[in-house]
């Protein structure tokens, strides 16, 4: 959440009706969600902003291939509370997808920047030895909790990847 300020000259007006928000979430996903955006709401308890200043809210799929940007702003707006009771406001919704030039044209400034940021979310998605980093690390905070073999061995993730790297080499030198 990024807040805004909105400047009023007027001493008497109070501070939170010069408030709004920017929310703004990521996906590295391999397929669109549009319908997350929806989920973004400024409604939470954690929040607590009862501002009909208008909002915005990003959500961003990085992890697509297709270049993406929609936005929807309501024409009208009525005020009527939302299904929690709060004033929820107008709000800018804007959905982007992939990491590209057509998405965001600032990074045809740099050549690499592009491929690299699309190879840190592809190595999120796939570790090398192809099973999911947070699972690897689940599984070693459970070391020795079972007598099982994930959860005898601390380092299974280095190990993998040790042991593919001398069968290529004994492949290699054979």
């Amino acid at each position: 959440m990024i807040p805004i300020y909105f400047k009023d000259n007027d001493p008497s007006c109070q501070d939170l009706s010069r408030v709004s928000q920017i929310f703004i979430t990521d996906k590295a996903r391999r397929s669109p969600n549009k319908e997350d955006l929806g989920d973004i709401t400024r409604n939470h308890d954690s929040i607590n902003c009862g501002s009909s200043r208008p909002w915005v809210a990003i959500l961003v799929d990085l992890g697509l291939e297709e270049s993406t940007v929609e936005f929807t702003f309501p024409e009208r707006w009525s005020g009527r509370s939302t299904t929690e009771g709060a004033n929820d406001g107008p709000c800018l919704r804007i959905y982007a997808s992939a990491i590209n030039n057509n998405t965001f044209p600032f990074l045809s400034r740099s050549e690499q920047l592009p491929s690299t940021l699309r190879n840190i979310i592809a190595y999120e998605e796939t570790p090398p030895n192809g099973r999911q980093l947070t699972k690897t690390v689940q599984e070693q905070v459970e070391y020795g909790s079972t007598s099982m073999g994930r959860h005898m061995r601390w380092e299974a993730w280095g190990e993998t990847q040790s042991s593919k790297a001398r069968g290529k080499k004994r492949r290699a030198s054979g």
